[in-house]
């Protein structure tokens, strides 16, 4: 009997904000329709496709290990919520395990009645609470949130349980964390309005205290506070107005904080403060500052606090204005803000504004108070803001004060429990206007600065949906609306850095896939390339490229969704059969349209299986194309020849290089083509830039006649 391996596996993240995150154990997981993929950033890859849900994955969170290994296993959890109204809970074997299946769903949480769209996590601690108990929160869009504590059970149940299977990770896990190790602990009703967004962590300076955001379409961020105790539930504390629309991304950030006369940890005079970053569809990003508050009058219980959104947006005004006359280089965004406490304490502008700031005071139990105002509006980007994350703190020594590592290391997060001095901070912004920036407090003005902001230059992409840190915070990935991940690294060296205290950041390559339907896929002509179409309008060619798997060309873009696709041997001159790649796809349009491979794809390949390019890099082969490009509002994909190269003079030969780059023509076929299409060979794994809009194929024929839609084709 022949057997059967998996050599590649091709998934697109799916097109939502909280689909994507970053394991402590460095892989990643996300969503990929109704799937959860593991993938790793290393050997850009797919590790395993976990399917259970039965509706499109919307939100995915790795749960920190320092969670899991309490429970005395090796497995990673991985938390999902779906469109199926679920909430599954995973365990993955470690990474090179070598398992068959290294994956397994060990819980369904099952109680929502509409899309799950966020999740958080938090360990419990204190006296009476389980050894490895943690919550996880979910929010979804029946106008509620669910807090499911899970009470691992006992290593003796455990152990007992994986006796006839040698105690491997999943069967652990599967006997602490499964279904009967999970309860709804609180169920907690919103309103009329849906929550998006949700981080939790611990109040400053009290490990057992936790403190609960929440985000949405009221365009506030709403508060809540859970006292110590194993049966305690959240209260709403307050509510930060000043967003002008949905809310849709917020992270916490603990911070070390000095009084007098010292700094960091390293002073018995700092403190701590907790920072909270919510990102919102006004285009902006804001920066929210809680600290200690002692002596001010408290509101009542009966009534929590809120800021409106007049008061905020005064505030807002009178921070734009204060950053505008900064002059503070380090990038296009500015924002204000203040240092401990609300003040600089230098007489700066800082200080003017967090005088007139409004400042929410809570109580939050014991008799202990916190302090909440508006710290930061971030102005830099052009569209909707859909992700907020912070920089870890991998490695780091200092640790809240009152707190100890023990007890900061396992509330887990990346390490965002951890208190880090203000100087150390760095916040990740991810917008549709195809940006990421990085944004750091400066001392000496208090304010919030970009230092340095990344992302596509090409006409192709339509902006990102999320971004995060890897754990060490030297990398960032981004998923955009084409389905594919976006991964830069940033280098410590001396000589690659941009300015002192800057980081130079690097495109690298990560693995892409359709973000729709594949509707069909073929062998090409010699039988190492694979071509696939999907309903999300994109045909795109696979090979093996230094030992892996990629897609190295984009050859059609279209304004249909696919239906089939079928690959054409080329005859040569004399009749006989050659390797040069052509194929024909068919979609809803009721026609067939086929494409022959430009002489870019050829070099490309070549390059990929060691040999020298065929066509010495721009010196075509004659008759055949260099590239292809699209007209703004067409179709038809033009073929593009060599300025040397007359080309044919027959219908749909052009010349796009006039304007794009390359060398001119006999003719400039005008503005309607896009000013960044510029085909070109790849050395190694193209980028998603490139891949957009420069891989290209010229399309040579129109087939008429269907008078109904084509499923198939056959060759």
């Amino acid at each position: 009997m022949a057997e059967v391996t998996r050599r590649f596996v091709s998934v697109g993240v799916n097109r939502v904000v909280n689909a994507l995150d970053w394991g402590d154990d460095g892989r990643l997981a996300y969503g990929g329709h109704h799937m959860v993929v593991v993938y790793d950033p290393e050997a850009a890859e797919v590790e395993s496709t976990m399917v259970g849900h039965s509706g499109m994955v919307n939100c995915v969170l790795c749960i920190p290990g320092s969670v899991t290994s309490q429970a005395g296993h090796a497995a990673r959890l991985i938390a999902s919520g779906a469109a199926d109204c679920c909430v599954r809970v995973w365990a993955v074997e470690p990474a090179g395990s070598g398992r068959p299946e290294p994956w397994r769903c060990v819980a369904v949480l099952k109680g929502h009645t509409a899309p799950v769209t966020a999740l958080a996590c938090y360990s419990l601690s204190g006296e009476g609470v389980p050894h490895g108990a943690f919550l996880l929160i979910s929010t979804a869009g029946d106008r509620s949130v669910h807090v499911w504590r899970c009470k691992p059970r006992p290593a003796a149940a455990s152990a007992t349980y994986a006796e006839g299977s040698r105690g491997s990770a999943l069967d652990t896990a599967d006997a602490a964390h499964g279904q009967a190790a999970w309860d709804l602990a609180q169920r907690v009703a919103t309103g009329t309005h849906i929550q998006q967004a949700v981080a939790l962590t611990h109040i400053p300076g009290d490990p057992t205290t936790l403190l609960l955001a929440t985000g949405g379409t009221d365009k506030a961020v709403h508060l809540y506070v859970r006292a110590p105790g194993r049966d305690s539930h959240f209260e709403l504390a307050c509510s930060l107005a000043g967003h002008e629309n949905w809310v849709r991304s917020l992270a916490f950030c603990h911070a070390t904080i000095v009084n007098s006369g010292g700094r960091g940890a390293d002073s018995a005079a700092a403190s701590s403060q907790l920072l909270l970053a919510s990102a919102c569809q006004d285009r902006y990003a804001r920066v929210w500052s809680i600290v200690a508050e002692g002596g001010e009058a408290v509101p009542s219980a009966a009534a929590p606090a809120t800021a409106t959104a007049a008061e905020t947006t005064a505030n807002a005004d009178a921070a734009n204005n204060a950053a505008g006359a900064s002059g503070a280089p380090g990038g296009a965004g500015t924002g204000a803000g203040t240092g401990a406490y609300g003040t600089t304490g230098d007489g700066s502008g800082a200080d003017e504004i967090a005088r007139y700031a409004p400042k929410l005071i809570f109580p939050v139990g014991g008799g202990r108070t916190l302090r909440a105002s508006l710290e930061a509006l971030l102005i830099g980007h052009e569209d909707w803001v859909h992700s907020v994350r912070w920089r870890p703190a991998a490695g780091a020594a200092v640790v809240e004060p009152g707190s100890s590592v023990a007890e900061a290391g396992r509330a887990g997060g990346g390490g965002l429990h951890v208190a880090l001095p203000r100087d150390q901070l760095c916040l990740l912004t991810s917008s549709m206007d195809r940006t990421m920036m990085l944004w750091q407090h400066e001392q000496r003005s208090g304010l919030w600065m970009s230092q340095a902001s990344v992302g596509d230059a090409g006409a192709q992409c339509l902006g990102y949906f999320g971004a995060c840190f890897s754990p060490t915070g030297a990398r960032v990935v981004a998923h955009g609306f084409t389905g594919a991940m976006h991964l830069w690294d940033s280098s410590s060296d001396a000589d690659t850095n941009t300015s002192a205290g800057h980081r130079a950041w690097v495109p690298l390559h990560a693995a892409g896939g359709h973000f729709g339907p594949v509707a069909g896929c073929c062998w090409a002509a010699d039988g190492r390339c694979v071509l696939s179409v999907g309903e999300d309008q994109t045909a795109r060619v696979w090979t093996r490229v230094r030992a892996h798997w990629c897609e190295v060309a984009r050859p059609q873009v279209h304004g249909h969704d696919f239906t089939c696709v079928a690959s054409v041997p080329k005859a040569d001159e004399d009749g006989a059969a050659s390797a040069q790649y052509a194929f024909i796809s068919g979609s809803e349009e009721k026609m067939l349209r086929a494409f022959e491979a430009p002489q870019v794809f050829v070099d490309t390949l070549d390059m990929a299986r060691c040999r020298a390019p065929g066509g010495g890099g721009r010196q075509a082969v004659s008759g055949r194309a260099f590239g292809a490009a699209i007209p703004a509002l067409g179709l038809s994909n033009k073929a593009v020849f060599d300025g040397g190269d007359d080309g044919d003079d027959g219908e749909g030969a052009s010349n796009a290089g006039v304007g794009s780059g390359m060398a001119g023509g006999h003719y400039n076929d005008g503005p309607d083509f896009a000013p960044c299409a510029a085909p070109a060979s790849s050395e190694g794994p193209p980028l998603e830039e490139h891949l957009s809009q420069n891989t290209l194929w010229p399309e040579v024929h129109k087939l008429y006649g269907h008078g109904s839609d084509v499923y198939c084709l056959a060759v």
